[in-house]
């Protein structure tokens, strides 16, 4: 009986970040923000990739509308380099520099205090190795690993390695299920909401797991 509420459970979640994801990409591909960006002329860009970047450093914000205005706007390439620079490069950079430099107070403020204690935890267990899979996988906790490890003792030059290459298949795999939702179908769009939120849950959860499994042994 557990197992089929605790199946009815997830279910539940699933159909609700599905709705969710569709209702958040009608709401963002609107013509406002493509405006907004097409606005700044040669110096849109620029703008685009600052306010993706923000998206990384403020973690309650999104950098979600600027992506789905940037790929009409600029296409397939350009905008993942955008994106790349901004959330990849800019972002985790400046994320680091703030934990390093103004520690644990300036990072709550920004991150917020849950997503860096659960961040903690995880750095606690898997040491800087956590970086990896986090990067890989992504999930809304990219952005909040970012600032753990500023916490911790790992090299710059190794956390700048792993952030750059690490999350590279999954940026493209994301902006095809981008492009995808604005030609085909939204549906494709939700689906990228379930996998942030699942590899969020999933991936500290397999990290835990296999950390004690190889303690044990």
């Amino acid at each position: 009986m557990n197992k089929i509420r605790t199946g009815l459970y997830l279910i539940s979640i699933v159909v609700f970040l599905s709705v969710a994801g569709t209702l958040i990409y009608r709401w963002s591909s609107t013509a406002q923000v493509q405006s907004i960006v097409s606005g700044f002329g040669i110096w849109g860009p620029v703008f685009l990739t600052v306010m993706i970047a923000l998206g990384g450093i403020i973690v309650p914000l999104t950098a979600l509308p600027f992506i789905l205005a940037g790929l009409p706007l600029y296409g397939f390439w350009a905008t993942l380099l955008f994106f790349y620079l901004g959330n990849t490069i800019i972002a985790p950079v400046v994320d680091f520099y703030i934990a390093r430099r103004w520690g644990r107070p300036a990072v709550a403020k920004l991150a917020g205090k849950k997503a860096v204690n659960e961040m903690d935890k995880i750095a606690k267990t898997a040491g800087w190795e956590a970086l990896i899979p986090m990067r890989i996988f992504g999930g809304v906790l990219f952005d909040s690993i970012s600032y753990a490890m500023g916490l911790t003792s790992i090299s710059f030059k190794k956390y700048l390695i792993i952030t750059l290459l690490c999350p590279i298949p999954g940026h493209l795999l994301m902006f095809y299920l981008f492009q995808k939702g604005q030609m085909v179908n939204p549906v494709y769009f939700a689906v990228i909401v379930v996998w942030g939120w699942v590899a969020a849950l999933l991936t500290p959860y397999l990290i835990y797991r296999y950390k004690s499994k190889t303690v044990a042994v």
